[in-house]
């Protein structure tokens, strides 16, 4: 470094406000890689940046280079889809350089993002709402916050950014104009400028009542063609009403792949698609592959049967790039909702729609209803043979554990080098385990899994972030895992595993932790949270995922024992424990005895001691996974008496064999 030269830090939000608000995979997808790619705009207007960041290493980050390719005027080498780049970065600049240039980077790439999506769609219907231009150009231009902070070299830089937050000077948007709140992100007008309760409808001469005008305004926006012709119906469903950021997050990949080169440089849209895996498809993927397997003909049949009825919109997971599907067919390819019979059942929740992509058989014509009671009775056919799909996806969300520490201690070259080896191994670990990625970028992963393999993925993902630091300097990573029900709304399960990350894995267990949690119709049925490690080093969640495998082979032992467990005794002694002066050894008694009791207890050949020596391995298992495992400055608990009992590990372990599925002893 020279004597002319200042350290910058910038950081460009909000993140929970703009990515964690999504109704579906793709709001999800669409938030985190615009919020990487804005980034990455503010990241190349600075100065020999290649050189210049200190923090992240991005030299060789596919969507920056990708970014400065386009701003230079020449092709992209390659076409990112991911995000790859933090909402943050330290770099080193001209003692001159106005920090200004960043912002304007950003805002200079957003408005023209915002500008395209307008033209394409709200301003062919701007005409049916109240202002609608201007409440667009208000929300497009207010509502980034970008911070940043320059200084000379020296001293806690590190701190200077968490200091700047304290200035307020960011003007907070002003959305206070008498609109209606937008139905994804609420603290935004919709864009019809309409008031429902107030102006949405008026009395005609003859007394009647004209039709709801912000209602015109949505279904005229929902009628409009996207680039092939497709209607808007299933992009904005009935009773949405957005705002422009929302809009712009939801529609930018219905822009046609020209008009997305036009704006970005490359088509980031999957495989020019625009189309991601939906929760429901995510929760089928094993099913898909079971179903298709062993009633390939019934399979093929049913996918024809929608083909030949239906229109192509209905084939909507073309693109899903799901590891474990197979690689022929257009039945792996169906809308998820034909994978589930109450989705089927429901008119509202899931219109048909015929070859010109109109609604057919709604709940106001019931014309077609013999198409959809045809396609039941398929349905209902495969899944005679073959089972139900449980309908249960994971999302995983993943977070270094005191990097802004490590960065003051270990300097930013160490740090950034650790987490850009971690970064590359994300995507092919994530596929591996039929996951789909939504980001990856420096210590920060959000992937969504079938329930089968998401434990599996985040013990590998686990131990390849410790695997990407020195010897001398092994790092942690905590992570929130939430098992949810399709139907959920995704909002609710993004929140769920920020929450289980922050609060929970990493403020209330201490970090180097794994929190889940399981959300049912009924509600949460599950919170379990323990270090990644036992005393002795072996993975709990291993454990647990051994205990589910067992289960799901009734061997040695079925779900009612671990429903019977958690009711005759876990339940009831709980935090009793040292009350009741039980020692582990004398709980590991009782619970032998009940297990030898139990009718289901197989019947084995062998050796009888052999068997013994089994069975007490198993008690063993069952109430180590049983105990709370904190994470202390002296490192992870080992076997003590009077620590009370929890049950969730079992219950998680007893959800993951049933795959979701209910079974007896569930709440109805």
């Amino acid at each position: 470094m020279t004597d002319n030269k200042h350290i910058l830090h910038f950081f460009l939000g909000p993140v929970q406000g703009f990515i964690g608000t999504a109704r579906r995979t793709r709001d999800l997808w669409a938030g985190s890689f615009l919020l990487s790619w804005l980034t990455a705009h503010a990241i190349a207007s600075i100065p020999d940046w290649r050189k210049s960041i200190l923090f992240p290493h991005v030299a060789n980050d596919d969507l920056i280079n990708a970014v400065t390719a386009k701003l230079e005027g020449v092709r992209p080498a390659s076409s990112p889809s991911i995000a790859t780049v933090p909402n943050r970065f330290k770099a080193e600049v001209p003692q001159d350089f106005d920090p200004a240039v960043c912002g304007k980077a950003v805002d200079d790439a957003w408005k023209n993002l915002a500008a395209a999506v307008r033209d394409a769609f709200p301003d062919k219907v701007a005409s049916k709402g109240k202002e609608t231009q201007s409440i667009w150009d208000r929300q497009v231009g207010n509502f980034w916050e970008i911070r940043w902070v320059k200084g000379e070299r020296g001293g806690n830089d590190g701190a200077w950014l968490d200091n700047r937050k304290s200035w307020r000077s960011h003007q907070p948007h002003d959305e206070n104009k008498g609109g209606d709140h937008c139905t994804l992100m609420g603290d935004w007008q919709e864009i019809s400028g309409y008031v429902r309760a107030r102006e949405g409808a008026r009395r005609k001469p003859d007394g009647s009542k004209d039709d709801n005008r912000q209602d015109k305004f949505w279904n005229a926006f929902r009628d409009l063609d996207d680039w092939k012709g497709n209607k808007l119906l299933l992009d904005i469903v009935e009773g949405e009403r957005l705002c422009a950021i929302a809009l712009i997050k939801r529609l930018f990949p219905r822009l046609s792949p020209k008009a997305r080169t036009d704006v970005f440089g490359w088509d980031p849209c999957r495989e020019g698609g625009g189309n991601w895996p939906s929760t429901g498809h995510i929760a089928a993927a094993h099913w898909i592959t079971r179903a298709w397997k062993n009633e390939q003909n019934l399979c093929e049949s049913y996918a024809t049967l929608v083909e030949k009825n239906l229109h192509p919109l209905h084939f909507a997971e073309q693109k899903s790039q799901i590891s474990c599907l197979p690689e022929e067919g257009r039945f792996k390819e169906l809308d998820a909702n034909f994978f589930d019979e109450n989705d089927l059942k429901n008119r509202r929740a899931m219109p048909l729609l015929d070859k010109n992509s109109n609604p057919i058989d709604t709940p106001n014509d019931a014309r077609h209803a013999d198409i959809r009671v045809t396609i039941m009775n398929s349905f209902e056919e495969l899944t005679n043979k073959v089972g139900a799909p449980a309908g249960y996806f994971a999302l995983l969300r993943m977070d270094g554990d005191n990097v802004g520490s490590l960065l003051e201690t270990l300097g930013d070259d160490k740090v950034s080098e650790a987490l850009q080896r971690f970064t590359v191994r994300v995507q092919d670990l994530v596929r591996k385990n039929n996951g789909v990625l939504v980001y990856a970028g420096g210590d920060d992963v959000l992937a969504l899994f079938p329930i089968e393999d998401a434990l599996k993925a985040a013990l590998e993902l686990r131990r390849a972030y410790v695997n990407a630091w020195p010897g001398d300097d092994p790092q942690t990573i905590s992570a929130g895992l939430v098992f949810a029900d399709h139907h959920e709304p995704f909002r609710h399960v993004v929140e769920e595993s920020r929450r289980l990350l922050e609060d929970i894995a990493k403020d209330r267990n201490g970090r180097d932790s794994i929190a889940c949690s399981v959300l049912k119709p009924s509600g949460k049925a599950v919170e379990w949270v323990a270090t990644w490690t036992l005393s002795d080093c072996s993975f709990l969640t291993e454990k647990i995922g051994e205990i589910a495998a067992q289960m799901r082979d009734e061997r040695p032992f079925s779900s009612r024992f671990i429903y019977n467990l958690r009711t005759r005794y876990l339940d009831p002694i709980g935090d009793r424990f040292d009350e009741l002066n039980l020692t582990p050894n004398e709980l590991e008694a009782i619970l032998a005895a009940e297990r030898s009791g139990s009718r289901e207890l197989p019947k084995e050949d062998g050796d009888k001691e052999e068997r013994k020596q089994r069975e007490r391995e198993l008690i063993r298992t069952i109430r180590q996974i049983s105990r709370p495992h904190t994470n202390e400055a002296t490192g992870p608990r080992g076997d003590t008496t009077g620590e009370p009992l929890q049950t969730d590990a079992l219950m998680l372990a007893r959800f993951l064999a049933q795959k979701g599925l209910k079974v007896e002893g569930d709440k109805k």
